[in-house]
């Protein structure tokens, strides 16, 4: 089934095939160490990295210029993530192995411009081992997440369970700048001792996606027993960083901003920005395009940065290799070719993405860091330095088969 899987995806993108093929039987650290080969004068377009310091100062204080050097030193970020609160087995497959090649620092740029009800349910704890009431003590609060496993049963969704954070209205909003509902203060108003040892409570008056990345990054460095793994809302760095250069007309990014997008006919399709569609259930709307106003739509949070204009820049400008999923490696180079095309970045400028993916399974089922975290699975079941990249890959190639097909 493997090989047929393989050769199958090797019809449809025979350099991703090749990736899959050579890494097979390699261990998970020489591989993971293979990935963070730093390219040649590794470092931030100066803009981005000042806004990145800026995003992260908050947290790291003036130790933070030092912080990002030693980032940029390494010569890689992950950028496969989703804003949410647990990573599920994919994500957290690729904090692992990727923890194993590399003793610095490891610094997650995780996406916010999805809608909550994204496949990795941004809107919800998830775990499969663990029980609700082993989360929530008895009351309103357990009850009415009881009846919602019973309701997701009665649907059929059983992969895994949940414990949802939002009402009903924000099921499909924008992750990007969301407000933090009462909902998820409920849910913590209730929290068990044993969730709270593992994952922070929501402060007052902060935004959900900046609660999201405090919360998986407790989650995995519990799992992973490292301090130096960062989690940031790379879609909020994305915003410092176009009000800064947006300033420049002759900046690559504003260049491309008064392009039309039948300049770069390869990326239709692909978003420019997103926007927030309100309606008593709120909605994403994707933007192909500059849209109007764009400083203050940025300004106000309402307007968020996407793929082509955030991922061509940092791609192109920066001298950083971006550690992605299987379908991130692929689109990075749809970018990079349709910015050179247009003008906007000299042939080979930048650093080509490389793969970092894999799923954590035990048993041929999925392991959740949320249960590992909880003690409800043994750290034992993680992938060593030893374990081949098959082990990880496997449970997955069919899927990546089929989506690169697409």
């Amino acid at each position: 089934m493997v090989t047929a899987a393989l050769h199958a995806l090797a019809r449809a993108e025979p350099e991703l095939a090749r990736q899959f093929e050579a890494g097979w039987n390699t261990t998970a650290a020489a591989w993971s160490a293979r990935q963070w080969t730093p390219p040649d004068d590794p470092g931030f377009e100066p803009a981005f990295r000042a806004a990145l310091v800026g995003e992260l100062t908050p947290r790291l204080g003036a130790g933070t210029d030092a912080w990002v050097a030693q980032v940029e030193a390494g010569g890689a970020v992950l950028t496969p993530h989703h804003v949410c609160p647990t990573p599920g087995p994919t994500f957290g497959a690729i904090d692992r192995v990727a923890s194993l090649g590399h003793d610095g620092p490891v610094l997650v740029l995780a996406w916010s411009g999805v809608p909550m009800s994204n496949t990795a349910s941004s809107g919800a704890l998830c775990f499969a081992q663990a029980e609700l009431d082993h989360l929530l003590q008895a009351g309103p609060e357990l009850k009415r997440q009881r009846q919602a496993a019973k309701d997701r049963a009665r649907d059929g969704v059983v992969a895994e369970k949940r414990l949802t954070l939002l009402p009903s209205g924000l099921r499909d909003a924008l992750v990007y700048q969301c407000p933090a509902p009462q909902r998820l203060h409920d849910v913590f108003a209730a929290a068990t001792d044993e969730l709270r040892a593992v994952m922070p409570s929501p402060e007052e008056h902060e935004r959900y996606p900046a609660w999201c990345l405090r919360a998986a990054e407790a989650v995995q460095r519990r799992v992973l027993q490292r301090d130096d793994l960062f989690y940031v809302d790379l879609n909020a760095v994305a915003r410092r960083y176009l009000l800064t250069v947006l300033e420049q007309p002759d900046h690559p990014v504003t260049r491309l901003l008064t392009m039309s997008p039948d300049t770069l006919p390869d990326l239709e399709g692909m978003s420019w920005f997103y926007a927030r569609k309100p309606g008593k259930r709120e909605k994403v709307r994707t933007l192909y395009g500059c849209p109007d106003e764009l400083q203050e739509g940025l300004a106000s949070g309402e307007v968020c940065p996407g793929l082509v204009v955030v991922f061509g820049a940092l791609r192109c400008l920066s001298r950083i290799r971006l550690l992605g999923g299987f379908r991130q490696v692929l689109y990075l180079e749809d970018i990079a070719r349709a910015w050179t095309a247009a003008g906007l970045a000299a042939q080979g400028a930048g650093v080509p993405g490389r793969l970092m993916t894999g799923r954590l399974t035990a048993d041929g089922r999925p392991v959740y860091p949320l249960d590992v975290a909880l003690g409800l699975v043994d750290r034992a079941v993680l992938p060593g330095p030893d374990t081949p990249m098959s082990t990880l890959w496997e449970p997955m190639l069919a899927r990546v088969e089929a989506r690169a097909s697409r």
